[in-house]
């Protein structure tokens, strides 16, 4: 729609994505481009949201990419409790993962366990017990970034989640490319 050359390449590059191209809202056809996306960033910040990404590569399939999440939004709703939180997918697979699954919204297993930090890769306290359910201001907020063509950098601190549970929950993520990461706590 937009003729973003970065669009069409993604739209054309990623065929799992469920949605099928007949069903865009769009009736324009998506035309083939020689642009591949190797001038853009392989890490990159959306502060207004909270969230951070970094990979190791944007067109191979095989790709290791991080998401880390420290959001202002707090965990209102379809925002979970998992500030300081992050995911990790590399070589085609799943290696740290947001748990549990969602039959229905609010659902016996959503409602215990999905929708809590215990099913994050962030911290929990006694009996899985973690950052406050249902409460914007169980925000968390990111403190840094830098990317570099040989490793990129994301901070964030999450005590105010923990609303008193904690003293301090600040989190650093140092991605060494293309395959390591270094997370240290404060």
């Amino acid at each position: 729609f937009t003729k973003n050359p970065a669009a069409i390449w993604a739209a054309n590059s990623f065929v799992e994505i469920a949605t099928s191209r007949d069903s865009y809202y769009t009736n324009t056809v998506l035309n083939d481009s020689d642009y591949i996306p190797y001038d853009m960033p392989l890490a990159n910040e959306f502060h207004d949201i909270g969230w951070i990404t970094m990979l190791s590569d944007l067109t191979d399939r095989d790709r290791i990419q991080l998401g880390f999440k420290s959001s202002p939004y707090g965990s209102f709703n379809h925002s979970h409790p998992d500030q300081n939180a992050f995911i990790i997918q590399g070589y085609g697979e799943k290696l740290a993962i947001r748990s549990g699954y969602y039959p229905w919204y609010m659902s016996d297993h959503h409602k215990n366990f999905t929708h809590h930090s215990a099913s994050k890769n962030t911290i929990t306290l006694d009996t899985s017990r973690g950052q406050k359910l249902q409460d914007m201001s169980a925000s968390g907020h990111l403190t840094a970034f830098l990317t570099h063509d040989d490793f990129d950098l994301g901070s964030g601190d999450a005590t105010e989640s923990y609303k008193g549970g904690l003293d301090k929950f600040e989190r650093n993520i140092i991605y060494l490319r293309p395959d390591m990461f270094v997370i240290i706590y404060e």
